[in-house]
């Protein structure tokens, strides 16, 4: 039989969708348990991740209640690890692509994000950087896709890094969540220039385990608040 896994997230976050989306198409059961980012509980935190952030694993270990996690499981933690802990699961999956070059563009991709784009998102939604400065990193990432697919050709670990944080920018603008002119931006995203960028987000849309993993009525929860600062 396979070892227990639980999961421990909120469908708000977008590292916790990261972690849906791999599990999903991995094909890994698990056993989700919400966790409330407001009021995190004292044991999530003592038997968890000391950290306390989201999303978070127990793997293995006795099947106990989720909010008991055992001490023999083992713990795991930062949504990019506990994806790539999913498609070691199950390598059939091909999160990871076969071709040499295709793992250098994923891996390459991964980086470019950790180290760029990821700061560029938080200083537009949670700091002082202008909404351009989005579009500026959005460039940058059209010129590494190829022609047609995905970051690497085929789907791999490095879309399910970055898609959460791609379509929500999209839904804060047209929810008029976000701050400034979410009009304009997205009449910047239908420019011409944008158009590779476009179809590669039309087929990260596509995937049936990025809808699955779009909860709306979590998003609500907390991102409002969120851009308000609170």
């Amino acid at each position: 039989m396979p070892e227990q896994i639980t999961l421990y997230g909120h469908g708000y976050s977008p590292y916790c969708i990261s972690a849906y989306i791999a599990f999903d198409e991995a094909g890994v059961d698990y056993t989700h348990h919400v966790i409330d980012v407001t009021n995190k509980p004292a044991w999530f935190i003592e038997s968890v991740n000391p950290v306390g952030k989201i999303p978070a694993i127990t793997y293995g270990g006795p099947s106990v209640p989720p909010d008991q996690p055992s001490p023999e499981s083992r713990k795991i933690s930062e949504s990019r690890v506990i994806a790539d802990f999913v498609a070691d699961l199950n390598p059939a999956a091909h999160l990871v692509p076969a071709d040499l070059l295709a793992r250098v563009d994923m891996r390459l991709a991964i980086l470019d994000w950790v180290h760029h784009g990821l700061g560029v998102w938080s200083g537009v939604f949670s700091g002082p950087r202008p909404t351009e400065d989005l579009f500026v990193w959005l460039e940058d990432l059209q010129r590494r896709l190829p022609p047609t697919g995905f970051v690497a050709g085929t789907f791999s670990l490095a879309d399910i890094v970055m898609v959460p944080f791609l379509k929500l920018p999209v839904w804060f603008w047209e929810n008029g969540l976000a701050k400034g002119d979410g009009k304009k931006y997205l009449e910047m995203l239908q420019e011409p220039k944008f158009a590779r960028l476009r179809k590669y987000l039309e087929d990260l849309d596509a995937r049936p385990s990025v809808q699955r993993s779009w909860d709306v009525e979590a998003l609500l929860e907390r991102w409002p608040d969120i851009l308000k600062g609170n």
